[in-house]
């Protein structure tokens, strides 16, 4: 899975990679705008973004824990990692 350089970057160079690190960008963004109020973009929003390109509905929290937990099902995220709390 990428490559590592000696100065502590990353090459992602497979579309299956660049994806993955789309996803995650993505569920970043979406933390920081639900949980702290704070725009990571001045286009659209990672809470528009991931509502159309996954079709969950919902506030950005709710639209939150879903989107962990098709990230966590599709084994891309862990669940140590979400930045809510499971049901």
């Amino acid at each position: 899975m990428g490559e590592i350089l000696n100065g502590g970057g990353f090459v992602l160079d497979t579309p299956e990679e660049i994806e993955v690190f789309r996803l995650l960008s993505a569920w970043q963004g979406l933390a920081m705008e639900a949980l702290h109020n704070v725009r990571m973009t001045r286009s659209v929003n990672c809470y528009v973004w991931v509502k159309n390109r996954t079709g969950l509905k919902g506030n950005k929290i709710n639209v939150l824990r879903q989107y962990e937990d098709l990230l966590v099902k599709a084994g891309i995220l862990k669940v140590a990692d979400r930045k809510t709390e499971t049901k």
